[in-house]
């Protein structure tokens, strides 16, 4: 396509506004991802106060995904730029480090004590209902 010579050339998309396009819909996907996370924790949690404790296959596949969600969430402190998306990655970096070092202090064998699966479906709860509260303004508007 030629240029008119008459009119002034077009100004493509601003990097910094194609990057904030990109950066925000990496963050749409991560809380959307957060709150499927948060809920599977939730689940996890009501399943182990039901088996007294026992950690089984369900447990074990949500914490296989936690772990990956850890991943993801490191790269997202350090790639995403949206506030609230930082946030949300933060406060599941941090849990996921307590987890584990208080979970090597108190889990003997493959059962896990109550207070620790009460505290899991809290915090899954709270990561769920958070990835919604950062999420509604993003994720509800319409387009």
């Amino acid at each position: 396509m030629t240029q008119d010579p008459f009119q002034p050339p077009q100004a493509p998309l601003e990097s910094s506004e194609a990057a904030r396009a990109v950066d925000l819909k990496s963050a749409k996907r991560y809380i959307v991802g957060a709150f499927v996370i948060g809920v599977a924790e939730v689940f996890d949690a009501s399943n182990l106060i039901k088996n007294s404790g026992e950690i089984g296959g369900i447990s074990i596949a949500v914490s296989i995904a936690e772990l990956l969600w850890f991943i993801v969430s490191i790269y997202v402190l350090f790639k995403v730029e949206h506030r609230g998306t930082k946030m949300l990655a933060a406060f599941f970096v941090a849990y996921n480090v307590l987890g584990w070092i208080v979970g090597s202090m108190w889990v003997e064998g493959d059962t896990m004590p109550f207070g620790l699966a009460v505290a899991g479906g809290v915090i899954g709860l709270a990561y769920a209902v958070g990835a919604g509260f950062v999420g509604k303004p993003h994720l509800l508007k319409p387009k």
